[in-house]
């Protein structure tokens, strides 16, 4: 067994792995052509590893720049909401607003519809209080007596109380007095 210029014996140096493929290179450069093989496999591996880190930084960006795409959108998607939500608490605001307003108007109505009529007025001889009108003319009277509204009487009247009110301009559904004479048809 010889060395043939690497570290390894060889039986014959023609069918030696080794030595065959150096047999082109001189003797004085075999030595360093293992380390020219390594620093050349090191080369060709770190020109990919730079390949694929360029491909990975470029992937990174791209995936960088559609989150920031997808985050503005789902900013804006927030932003809208909000918006809409302002302005549904402000439409709120004004109708509740105005529900308390028609409330109020109602409390005030039954009020004065469940108040307890006012007390008879005293006979003057037969004439009747300045203000207070009779309607006069052909048709059906009725005299109001206590707890007669004009909804009660267009009903036993078979009319409605819009007619009523026709019929009696100037007397006030709301201040009818007992005694006095409406026309109901």
């Amino acid at each position: 067994m010889e060395k043939h210029g690497h570290f390894l014996a060889c039986h014959s140096p023609a069918h030696c792995v080794v030595c065959r493929p150096m047999k082109h290179i001189p003797n004085n450069s075999r030595g360093n052509v293992g380390v020219q093989v390594v620093v050349g496999v090191l080369a060709i591996v770190a020109i990919i590893l730079g390949l694929v880190a360029i491909q990975a930084g470029t992937s990174s960006k791209k995936a960088v720049a559609d989150l920031d795409a997808r985050l503005s959108n789902e900013l804006m998607g927030v932003q809208q909401t909000e918006t809409e939500l302002r302005d549904l608490r402000s439409q709120m605001a004004t109708k509740l607003s105005d529900l308390y307003a028609q409330v109020t108007a109602v409390r005030e109505e039954v009020k004065k519809l469940s108040a307890p009529p006012p007390p008879p007025a005293k006979e003057t001889g037969g004439k009747e209080k300045q203000g207070e009108q009779t309607p006069a003319g052909p048709g059906t009277y009725h005299t109001i007596q206590a707890g007669d509204t004009f909804g009660r009487l267009a009903k036993q009247y078979g009319t409605t109380i819009a007619e009523i009110e026709k019929l009696n301009p100037g007397v006030s559904p709301s201040r009818l007095k007992i005694g006095q004479k409406v026309r109901v048809k």
